[in-house]
Order: C-alpha cells, then structure tokens, then sequence
C-alpha cells in the first residue's frame, strides 16, 4: 500500500527527542515517511536519531544553519520540502508525543474519503509525561468560521502538531505566513485550509502537547514579546484582507477586542500601561475595532496591583 503521509520534524532540543520519535517509531500502523530537519543545532540530534535508524522510513538530514532562528516558518518549510511525494503532511515537533493509533486513525479517515484538513485529539503533558489538561472535542466539524470563534473565544486550544493537512491545499494557499517567531502562522493557515472544507475532528487518537521549561515563551524578554505583538498585528490585518467583511465584523464585535485585551495584559511585567496602550490602539487598527484605553487600564491595573486576590481576601475575612 502506497504511503500516503510524510511526518516532518523541524528539530532543534534533544531535551525529548528520544521519545517523539519512539512514539513514531511504536505507530500501529507503519504506512508513512518521516523527516528530521535538524535546524543546525548545536547538539548532537543524529546520535539520537541513530537508535531509530534501522527504520527504513526514518530520514535524518542536518541543515549547515540555524534558520529557525531568523525565521522559523522558512525553516518549517525547508523540512517539508525534505518530502517530495507523499500528498499528505504533519507537521510535529522534537519534543510531543502522538498516541500509537495516530496512524491507523489518519488511513481510517482516507477510507470513509475524507480529503480535508484534520485535527487529532488534544491532551497537555508535562516534562515528566504527566497529563495536565484533557482537551477531547465533542464535536466531529470546524467550519472556518468556527475556528476563529473558537480560537479568540478562548475555547479551542490550537497548536502546531494536531494537524495533519493535504500537501495540494498547503500549495494552493501559499503554505504559512511568515510571521515573527511563527506566531499565529498556523492558525492563519488552518483557517485557509478551512475555508472550503472545514477541519475534521479525529477524537479517536491523541496527539501530546508537553508544556515544559523548553518550550515555554521567556515572559520576561522583551524582544520576543515585542515581535509577538507585531505577529498579532501583522495577523489581523492579514484576517481582514482574507475574510468575509460581515463575519470580520462579527468576530470584531464578539471576541476581537477581548482577545487583545486579555492577551496584552499579560505583558504588565515587562511594558508599562503606556506601552501597552500604543500596541493596543495598533492592534486594533489592524482589526478595524474601535480601541477602548479605559477597559485596557482597568484589566492592567487589575492585574498590576492584585485586585482580584485583595478582594477574594475581603470576601473571605467578611465570611
């Protein structure tokens, strides 16, 4: 039977790489083709890969440079580039794992032609593999619409390594958007791919997302908050230009204002309110809302000087 999936893992830490490609290396089912990327690291990644080497569909290939650290989607897309027949594409990371029957589950879907992109369950683990927080859907459908909502709503968690996508779509819509530090890239991509088919929801298999000291944004660099913040202004503008008017209204309206609000506030370590305020009123230019300082002020200077917890205290002594 023809292999029909290319996995591709652009990696850098060799902090869990051992047991990403073990969780590969233990699919039930073996019709697929995976590709390293090492992305110039400094560590010896082959010394790992080559415990797995003896799988014929295991390749391994060492960039001379560390291009993740210009941009990170150039390097994601070298590493898919790495893969030349296979029409689909999962993009997974060096240190998440995926359920033994990922494989199995994704051929499942190929059967009953599905033909769209599709997302696996999703659960958090930490560094020790512990899980943290279960996130099953209990639906089988996003629209693309949906995703958005859902996505600034706060209620779908999203990350890179749940999707698996067709190789033809990713080609038709340009591949990712080259954002700093890739943030929001694949959400806009997911949207894309979305828009005529929707996402499909394979509840059945799990992919790992592990939250760890190695992959957890600095809350205290300024610089990589910084571009975040241009990432996030760079993607509503780039919404506004690709989604239907009304509904970009609707979303505006809905969830748009509170996203940024309750995003940016939670920089109040590093930025002052004033800070805060110029990249708030530019990101709201880029999403065509209205800016309003006054609720700004009133989540940062919350959280600045522990409203909530003061209260929660006053409550419980008045008790």
């Amino acid at each position: 039977m023809e292999k029909k999936l290319a996995i591709i893992i652009p990696a850098f830490k060799p902090d869990f790489l051992e047991l990403t490609l073990n969780s590969i290396a233990n699919q039930n089912c073996k019709l697929f083709n995976l590709y390293v990327g090492d992305d110039g690291s400094p560590y010896d990644l082959y010394e790992i890969f080559r415990k797995f080497s003896d799988n014929a569909n295991f390749n391994y290939y060492k960039f001379d440079d560390n291009l993740g650290r210009v941009s990170l989607v150039a390097h994601w897309e070298r590493c898919i580039e790495l893969s030349k027949e296979e029409e689909w594409i999962w993009l997974f990371s060096d240190d998440d794992l995926m359920s033994e029957n990922c494989i199995t589950e994704f051929y499942k879907y190929l059967d009953a032609g599905g033909n769209s992109i599709m997302k696996f369950a999703l659960e958090t683990i930490d560094a020790e593999g512990k899980n943290i927080i279960r996130r099953k859907l209990h639906y089988k459908y996003l629209s693309a619409a949906d995703f958005l909502e859902g996505r600034f709503g706060g209620y779908l968690k999203s990350f890179v390594v749940e999707y698996v996508f067709p190789r033809r779509d990713y080609l038709d819509v340009g591949g990712f958007c080259d954002l700093p530090l890739a943030w929001h890239s694949d959400d806009f991509l997911w949207y894309n791919l979305a828009k005529e088919k929707g996402i499909i929801i394979i509840n059945e298999a799990t992919v790992f997302w592990r939250m760890s000291s190695s992959n957890i944004t600095p809350m205290k660099n300024r610089n990589i908050l910084e571009s975040k913040l241009k990432a996030t202004q760079m993607y509503f503008e780039k919404l506004h230009k690709n989604i239907d008017p009304v509904e970009f209204k609707r979303l505006s309206n809905t969830f748009f204002r509170s996203y940024i609000l309750t995003n940016l506030a939670s920089y109040l370590s590093i930025f002052s309110f004033q800070e805060l305020n110029k990249y708030y009123i530019q990101i709201c230019g880029s999403a065509r809302i209205k800016p309003d300082s006054f609720y700004l002020g009133i989540y940062w200077y919350s959280l600045k000087f522990k409203f909530k917890e003061w209260l929660l205290k006053l409550i419980h002594i008045l008790k």
